[in-house]
């Protein structure tokens, strides 16, 4: 053989389902990822659970029943756990494209399910709470861009199929939000609650076995456009050097650092404002109803994406993001709500919006290496996101920070704008064509 051939063999497409087939699997995609896929984004739910439980209560002094060494540790969990949900994504997506689907989900499994028991059974003189926690970040991802293809199913509607999964994403909330109100309503211990966590990937898995098809799925049955790995390759580099896809290089990676920070350091900012243990744990009730809540219903905001074009959808992505920072530099309570409210749309559109745009501009044969290289640089700039919180939190600068994000948000604006302008000044020209 003179060149390699097994770029052919493992990106292979399976022949997809279509009708009420394709739609009850978009439906049980929803469910494994509300399940799985986004968990740790419902941090500000276990987070007084794990200080009420004592988790890293060892670097206290035995008269404290809190300290800022304790919530540092914790802090600094949350933060190297969301810098690896942001990394594994790009191991997540190149796994897609090279082994399919399947296998990439029980990667995921297999993850969480070791996550859990060493969370669960963590002890202080057996400390697995860190390394326990890092596998449920880890984990998720590789469930969830295992059902990205799922979108090929509806090449019409595939803003709004892609809209749902990520609004599921954001859904993942839920599963903390459980814990917080069993904890505290039956005083159950966090490993029974971990353990019945880990026996819910188990049901998963079940599920990907029937489920999840071995390679990505297509309509039809042409051959693919890629038969070796110098086509491979040669695919790659054309379209990462696209300065359409280095833009999204650009913005989605600034947007989740965003996210992230207002995740990891949600209950602070509510402690800063409010100076009231009962109206912070009322507030943080709120938001972690309202993330999976509206995250659940924010599918058909996809309609935007597939109807107005991916140029508005992103100019929209921004606004949002903009209007969150805006609210997050006025210190009043009252705003709390609508900065509750606009976060748990934006969310999970970041992510929406990069799925739809890789494979619309890109297609699915690549779709997971494209995909990896975002959450490589997402990785990186979370980064500064772990510094940014870390220096948040001790010196309670929550209000310049959000103003520096705002700006940096605002200055993204400047691509959708341009490229809605060219797209303006090409119609007179298209017309023409029509016309004559």
């Amino acid at each position: 053989m003179s060149e390699f051939k097994f770029v052919r063999n493992l990106s292979r497409y399976d022949i997809a389902p279509t009708g009420i087939k394709a739609v009850a699997l978009v439906v049980v995609y929803i469910m494994t990822t509300v399940l799985s896929a986004g968990v740790i984004v419902g941090w500000g739910q276990i987070y007084p659970v794990l200080l009420d439980t004592g988790v890293f209560h060892n670097l206290c002094k035995e008269s404290e029943t809190e300290c800022a060494a304790q919530e540092a540790a914790l802090d600094r969990m949350f933060n190297v756990g969301a810098s690896i949900s942001v990394l594994v994504q790009a191991f997540a997506g190149v796994s897609l494209d090279f082994f399919g689907p399947k296998i990439t989900s029980w990667f995921g499994i297999v993850t969480m399910v070791v996550g859990c028991l060493l969370f669960g059974y963590a002890t202080p003189e057996f400390e697995t709470h860190f390394i326990g926690f890092q596998l449920l970040s880890a984990g998720g991802p590789f469930i969830f861009v295992s059902m990205m293809p799922v979108a090929a199913l509806f090449p019409n509607s595939s803003g709004i199929v892609l809209m749902a999964l990520n609004g599921s994403f954001g859904g993942g909330a839920l599963i903390f939000y459980l814990f917080n109100k069993v904890y505290y309503a039956y005083d159950m211990e966090l490993k029974y609650l971990f353990v019945f966590y880990a026996l819910v990937m188990w049901v998963i898995f079940l599920a990907t076995i029937l489920f999840w098809p071995w390679k990505k799925f297509r309509l039809d049955q042409e051959p693919a456009k890629i038969d070796t790995l110098s086509d491979y390759l040669s695919s790659i580099k054309s379209n990462m050097t696209n300065i359409h896809y280095l833009y999204i290089v650009i913005m989605v990676p600034v947007l989740i650092m965003k996210s992230n920070f207002f995740l990891g350091t949600s209950y602070q900012q509510l402690r800063d404002i409010l100076h009231d243990k009962t109206l912070v744990d009322q507030y943080n009730s709120y938001f972690g109803i309202m993330l999976p809540v509206i995250g659940l219903v924010v599918g058909p905001i996809g309609v935007i994406i597939d109807k107005a074009g991916i140029n508005i959808g992103i100019l929209f992505l921004l606004i949002l993001s903009t209007l969150s920072s805006i609210c997050s530099i006025i210190t009043n309570p009252a705003v709390l709500w609508v900065r509750f409210s606009i976060f748990s749309i934006y969310y999970p559109y970041i992510y929406g919006i990069w799925s739809d745009f890789i494979s619309k501009n890109f297609g699915w044969e690549s779709y997971g290496t494209l995909y990896a290289g975002v959450a490589f640089m997402a990785c990186l700039v979370n980064l500064l996101g772990t510094l940014l919180a870390n220096y948040a939190v001790k010196g309670d600068k929550f209000v310049s920070i959000n103003i520096m994000l705002m700006v940096g948000t605002s200055v993204l604006c400047l691509y959708p704008i341009i490229m809605g302008i060219k797209n303006l000044s090409r119609l007179p020209k298209k017309f023409e064509r029509i016309n004559s």
